[in-house]
């Protein structure tokens, strides 16, 4: 089904996201893979779009969003089925919904996780800051530790046998904390091998990270 909905981005954990959410709700969708410092974003067209020249980006119609989280849950408030994904339908689950998602982003994503990105994998733009990355990474494995218990508990997911949001800005941000080099807890196993299964996010990973599937 259309929603004349346009996706800017690939390539990152977060441009994953949108990718993963967009398929995970069936919508058909037009993609422009464009990347963070090849110049694509630096367009006059691009920066109409985000000034700050960021992916990804979401186009509904007219409407347009930026931040991997808010275009996540905008595609979540508008077009999921509560059945099949996890919609909060009172303050109170939303609220918790919520906290697990501002907790991953502010704690996770960019307190650690984009740490470690600009001194060690952008050193050349942001300089080389050993003590910084060792520091992130372990405040990254101490605040994952802290959780664990409800990440590995009976549900398959955080919030039952549904799918959230929450789950997947965790995912992502686990799947990059491995490719930084983070050891992850082996009781978090499970819960990576249930996501891994998923269709919608095996497709995601193709079309997100199409260089890796060579």
């Amino acid at each position: 089904m259309a929603h004349d909905l346009t996706l800017w981005g690939e390539g990152t954990s977060r441009t994953l996201r949108a990718h993963w959410m967009l398929l995970e709700l069936g919508l058909d969708y037009l993609c422009h893979p464009i990347r963070s410092r090849t110049g694509e974003t630096l367009s006059e067209e691009f920066k109409q779009l985000n000034p700050r020249h960021k992916i990804p980006v979401l186009r509904d119609k007219t409407f347009v969003l930026t931040e991997s989280a808010a275009i996540i849950q905008y595609l979540c408030d508008k077009f999921a089925d509560p059945k099949e994904f996890f919609v909060p339908q009172d303050a109170a689950s939303r609220a918790t919904l919520n906290e697990w998602c501002y907790f991953i982003m502010s704690e996770l994503d960019a307190g650690s996780l984009y740490v470690v990105r600009r001194h060690e994998g952008l050193s050349q733009i942001y300089g080389e800051a050993p003590a910084a990355v060792a520091a992130a990474k372990t405040y990254f494995s101490h605040n994952l530790e802290a959780m664990i218990p409800q990440i590995a508990g009976e549900t398959p997911y955080l919030f039952g046998d549904r799918l959230s949001t929450a789950d997947i800005l965790l995912t992502t941000c686990l799947e990059w904390a491995a490719l930084a080099g983070v050891a992850l807890p082996e009781s978090l196993t499970p819960y990576r091998n249930r996501i891994a299964q998923r269709p919608a996010f095996r497709t995601a990973m193709k079309k997100n990270f199409p260089e890796l599937q060579h």
